[in-house]
């Protein structure tokens, strides 16, 4: 029998850690999902990294800063060459599907849009949890565990091979139960067919995991972002021929998405095989799986907070309801889309050397002030032209959920200031105070869902997401007080949330039976009176507490 390999002995010696020293380091990787990493408009789950912007990689940039300015220089140069890159392919994916969405819409009946929306949630959820969350965790075993290149080359095939045995039986059990998924999600046995199709893209869509983390962990940023985009393009091209050409419906939007999966797993595991040869190694799939199925469980509550309202929408309302109600959640996220994610690259990377400043508190105070405010201009004025929005791209069925867009605009400012609360939670090493935070949200959505959608439908969702959200960034910042307390001026960002929706009723009041040209300076009055407005409370100078 071969003797044991280094990296078999180094995962002997940490399980023999003493107890207190085990705590500790599983502490540092306590179970942690940036909100604002999860797609807030419907699109299909990219495989991600998500602890490359947790606690862990924090850590590790913080301990890199320590060696000295040149490295740090360097690292943070590398940086920012990469994350560009990373960046532009982690918003093709949503913004191509945010595009997609007027001809979709216009080529889909309103009651099969419903159930297409219910069904990319359904691959959402499933994806989340077949993953196990091993695409979380595969970028520290094989950049930090891993410490030769047999062992990295050991490591994405022990990947690539647990994936595809994970996928077999999740294959079998998933056609075995497609009929009786029909009858449970969308009370239709036609979209059987469908159920078997988004089956086969749970499997297709994590089978890409593979090939997309290995660009990501060998700093391949531009090859992912080429492959990324390239196959949201191809998805783009094949949803136009096959639903708008051929008319393939729901079974052809899902086939277009899949066959896009289909063609990266094709190019790049037959690759990985062959580069990395057939290896799987126990304990590498141990150690994986042992840090990866938390991650799989934070997964699952994210997936409650985000996107059961469409299911319960299907349930208590009906499909139409889930298609009117996707179409202005997807607008109302756009928020996220443009300001939430870019923000989110940057913040996890600058506040470790904020954190070292003495004034620390203060410029995390600054850095809310401003960040806020940004948040709020953008969603008055995706408010404002919100009408204007579904009135131009969309079939008249989904007029009249302008105020669901508002609704849902707003609800997306609470969950982005989120991650400015979870500050403490990271610093201090208590991340699972944000899992807790989180799980409160998604059980508080389903019960405001479960009551409010038989009453108020859609709009009974959007109302039941913005209390949600309310709640998940107001326990956040009640944790993050008490471990890490920095001066945030929830009192002014308050004030300036009042002004924005004393000026949203008043244009909703003013632009009343007018013409498009007196409506549109409506708009843009205001919108520069609530900017001004802004700039005005922005540089109020703040109270500095005793002790920062």
């Amino acid at each position: 029998m071969i003797n044991m390999s280094e990296y078999d002995k180094r995962r002997k010696s940490k399980l023999l850690l003493p107890l207190k020293e085990r705590r500790h380091k599983r502490d540092t990787l306590a179970t942690f999902i940036d909100a604002t990493e999860v797609e807030e408009v419907v699109t299909l789950r990219q495989p991600m990294v998500p602890g490359l912007t947790g606690v862990h990689n924090q850590e590790n940039l913080s301990e890199t800063q320590e060696i000295g300015g040149a490295s740090y220089r360097r690292l943070f140069r590398n940086f920012v060459k990469s994350s560009g890159s990373y960046a532009v392919s982690s918003l093709a994916s949503p913004l191509v599907s945010l595009l997609l969405l007027p001809f979709i819409t216009r080529i889909l009946s309103h009651t099969d849009y419903g159930a297409l929306a219910i069904l990319y949630a359904l691959v959402s959820l499933l994806s989340s949890i077949t993953s196990l969350g091993l695409d979380a965790v595969f970028a520290r075993t094989y950049s930090f565990e891993c410490k030769t290149r047999r062992e990295q080359l050991d490591a994405i095939s022990t990947l690539s091979l647990l994936l595809f045995l994970i996928m077999l039986p999740v294959l079998v059990v998933g056609m075995l139960i497609a009929p009786w998924l029909s009858t449970l999600l969308l009370n239709n046995d036609s979209y059987k067919a469908a159920i078997y199709l988004s089956i086969l893209l749970v499997v297709a869509q994590n089978l890409t995991i593979p090939g997309l983390m290995w660009m990501r962990v060998e700093n391949r940023p531009l090859l992912y972002s080429i492959t990324s985009i390239a196959n949201c393009l191809f998805v783009a091209g094949a949803t136009i021929v096959l639903v708008g050409i051929l008319h393939m419906g729901v079974v052809g939007a899902l086939m277009a998405t899949g066959l896009g999966n289909v063609i990266v797993a094709t190019c790049t595991l037959p690759l990985i095989l062959f580069r990395a040869g057939f290896c799987l190694r126990f304990t590498i799939v141990i150690s994986m799986l042992t840090l990866g199925v938390p991650y799989a469980v934070n997964y699952i509550t994210m997936w409650v907070l985000q996107l059961s309202d469409r299911y319960l929408l299907g349930h208590f309302a009906s499909l139409s309801a889930t298609a009117s109600y996707t179409v202005a959640y997807s607008l109302g996220g756009s928020v996220a889309l443009v300001i939430t994610k870019p923000f989110s690259m940057a913040w996890w990377v600058f506040i470790y050397p904020i954190a070292r400043r003495e004034d620390a508190p203060q410029v995390f105070k600054l850095i809310f002030r401003w960040y806020s405010f940004l948040l709020l201009f953008a969603t008055l004025g995706l408010s404002l032209v919100g009408v204007s929005i579904l009135d131009f791209l969309f079939p008249v069925s989904y007029h009249g959920q302008s105020l669901i867009i508002s609704v849902v605009a707003l609800s997306i400012v609470f969950n982005s200031i989120f991650t400015v609360f979870n500050l403490g939670m990271t610093l201090r090493r208590k991340t699972w105070l944000a899992s807790v935070a989180l799980l409160f949200a998604a059980l508080l959505n389903v019960g405001a869902n479960i009551v409010l959608i038989p009453l108020y439908g859609a709009m009974g969702a959007a109302i039941a997401t913005l209390i949600a959200y309310i709640a998940l960034a107001l326990v956040s910042y009640l944790f993050n007080q008490r471990i890490y307390p920095v001066p945030f001026e929830v009192g002014l960002f308050l004030l300036a949330l009042v002004i924005g929706i004393v000026l949203y009723f008043a244009d909703y009041r003013l632009v009343q039976e007018k013409s498009n040209i007196i409506v549109w300076s409506i708009h843009i009055s205001l919108l520069l009176l609530y900017g001004g407005t802004l700039a005005i409370l922005g540089t109020l100078p703040g109270h500095r507490k005793k002790g920062y």
